[in-house]
């Protein structure tokens, strides 16, 4: 028999296999997907055309067409409200990636060596509880205000500069005042972003930074002709995720959309009402999707991500001073995002009146133990850490499961729709969780699942980022060959996934545990509406629960913080490594070699 004869009937069985073995690996995530995004967002289409006010109501079921859509139309307070959070999260998004694309870029060409330890820096506020950013920001930023509408005042009142500021419009005296409200979400994801368009960035060639240098190209020219029309894929993608994630911010005092919809649905019972206003909101997101894929969208589908660096190219030449100038503003971005994390530890340790001292006082203080004690006395400290450390756990573990399991389908598999499922995965990136909030809580209640931790976190397995994420890591790092030579070797696709693709994928499974971990650590919007006992809460819930009108024993709440984002935080360091070659190194473990076992071909010397 010749040798391309036996060769064909060794692949063919493999052929035959491959054929429907990539539907198994990507069933998991589209089974949870239409079970829990887009069943439910069909029960909020059909639900907005009625009067339904809830399982529990007595009111009978009727059919209004679009009359919830008109009576909220013309509702000046929901309109406020989206105004509101629309202009806020366009504004805060805006800001995050103004600052992180050329930050991203400074590091790329003039920073190599400490790219790495920087955006890992960049990142810690990240991991950082929003309560711990909200009670910083309510510290710090009420005193920035004082101050600086003071300065404004005694300005005004110069005879100098006071006819000059009458002129002034009004905008001019805003700007600041809003730059302070939304410097927290910036503060916070601003490493975020330099990650992911490190990612970008290193898939452009070194050799094409040197021959535009050499061309006499200044480092403004490159950031805009050559490096952003590469990036642009991603600035929709990071874009959009930064808007829709600050559109759907609660906040306390009722004001934005998400916590106006939620008011009307759960407290005033109009169920069917918030389901209109849900779709006109995803509306107004997918506006601005659509804006922003115009804009910069063009190729999405097809960006690709490497990990593997070309060769050691040079730093940018930049003059001393210049060089010196942007170490200190890169190094004045380690202290921002440094300082305020440790300031919330030193705060855990002081009384009340070492913590409202002017200016704060950075150190330890001498109430490391009543904070402590006042704070078990007041909750249920290990009952509350072990229901949050489950929920993130089984959250993270199961998502990285399902995830690389449709990234390695998705990077060395063919097969039928092949592009629309992937086209399926990545809309499910811009797809809010906030949208589907009050059919999931149904669908829960309706499982007997109700204030129980799964109602939480299998709808949380979805998670259309870390699909993508998975599948441009294997496919860039992961060799064809290898598999190829894995399966004729008889390997079949599991004990491929399990031996080869699983434990090559470790240094990114690190990363995005780290992502999803902290991601689901710190959020407590949906448990608010879920848990409703002290013992059940997760460590945001009882922490928040400390907080006093007399704004007393804030050691305790720091302390409560404080332990709240130690989970994190060690996650942090054990993954710090991973993060750091994430950002700037070669990313790809050693690949196992695999040759046939024919005999023939293993004396066959080598030409």
């Amino acid at each position: 028999m010749l040798e391309a004869d036996r060769r064909a009937e060794i692949r063919s069985p493999v052929a035959a296999r491959l054929t429907w073995v990539p539907y198994l690996f990507i069933a998991p995530f589209f089974i949870c997907f239409f079970l829990f995004w887009l069943f439910p967002f069909l029960f909020t289409i059909f639900s907005s055309l009625t009067n339904w006010a809830g399982v529990f109501s007595t009111r009978p079921l009727e059919f209004v067409g679009l009359s919830n859509f008109g009576y909220y139309i013309e509702d000046e307070r929901f309109f406020q409200a989206l105004m509101r959070s629309f202009t806020g999260a366009l504004q805060t998004s805006l800001l995050q990636h103004l600052v992180a694309i050329p930050l991203a870029f400074i590091l790329t060409v003039g920073f190599k060596r400490w790219r790495g330890t920087l955006s890992s820096i960049y990142f810690l506020p990240y991991i950082t509880a929003p309560l711990a950013i909200m009670l910083l920001y309510s510290t710090f930023g009420r005193k920035m205000m004082e101050s600086m509408g003071n300065a404004l005042m005694e300005v005004g009142q110069n005879p100098t500069f006071g006819p000059v500021m009458e002129r002034l419009p009004e905008w001019v005296f805003q700007v600041p005042f809003t730059l302070l409200n939304i410097l927290p979400d910036i503060w916070q994801y601003i490493g975020w972003n330099v990650l992911l368009y490190l990612m970008i960035m290193s898939t452009i060639p070194k050799s094409l930074f040197e021959a535009s240098r050499l061309d006499g190209i200044t480092l403004m020219q490159q950031l805009r002709y050559i490096v952003f029309p590469l990036i642009k894929p991603m600035v929709f993608f990071a874009l959009s995720m930064s808007f829709l994630q600050q559109l759907g911010f609660f906040d306390s005092q009722g004001s934005s959309i998400s916590s106006y919809i939620q008011r009307i649905s759960a407290f005033d019972g109009d169920l069917g009402g918030g389901s209109a206003m849900n779709l006109m909101l995803f509306g107004c997101m997918l506006l601005f999707v659509g804006l922003a894929y115009v804009l910069f969208g063009r190729g999405a589908s097809s960006i690709e991500l490497s990990w593997q660096m070309e060769g050691k190219a040079k730093d940018h030449p930049f003059k001393p001073a210049t060089r010196w100038f942007l170490g200190i503003l890169l190094l004045a971005g380690c202290v921002l995002s440094i300082a305020p994390f440790l300031q919330t530890f030193f705060w855990a340790t002081q009384t009340d009146g070492e913590f409202y001292k002017v200016p704060p006082q950075f150190w330890f203080g001498s109430n490391t133990a009543f904070n402590f004690k006042d704070l078990v006395e007041n909750i249920p400290l290990l009952r509350n850490i072990w229901n949050t450390l489950y929920l993130a756990g089984m959250a993270t573990a199961g998502t990285l499961i399902i995830s690389n399991l449709a990234g390695y389908a998705f990077a060395h598999h063919q097969f039928k729709f092949k592009g629309l499922l992937f086209g399926v995965v990545m809309f499910s990136m811009l797809f809010p969780p906030t949208l589907n909030a009050i059919p999931t809580a149904l669908m829960m209640n309706t499982l007997g699942w109700a204030e129980m931790p799964r109602a939480l976190w299998v709808p949380a397995l979805v998670s259309g980022f870390s699909v993508f994420l998975m599948r441009q890591y294997i496919k860039a790092s992961v060799p064809k060959e290898t598999l190829e030579a894995a399966r004729v070797d008889g390997a079949g696709e599991w004990m491929i996934f399990w031996k080869i693709i699983f434990p090559l994928s470790a240094p990114v499974l690190s990363v995005l545990a780290l992502i999803l971990f902290a991601n689901h650590w710190n959020s407590f919007s949906l448990a608010l509406a879920t848990f409703k006992d002290m013992d059940t809460y997760v460590i945001q819930q009882a922490v928040r629960s400390l907080q006093r009108q007399d704004r007393t024993h804030m050691g305790t709440l720091y302390m409560g913080v404080s332990i709240s984002t130690l989970f994190p935080l060690v996650l942090y360091m054990v993954s710090l490594r991973s993060l750091m070659l994430f950002t700037g190194g070669d990313m790809r473990s050693k690949v196992p070699k695999f040759t046939s076992s024919d005999p023939e071909e293993e004396n066959t010397p080598a030409a």
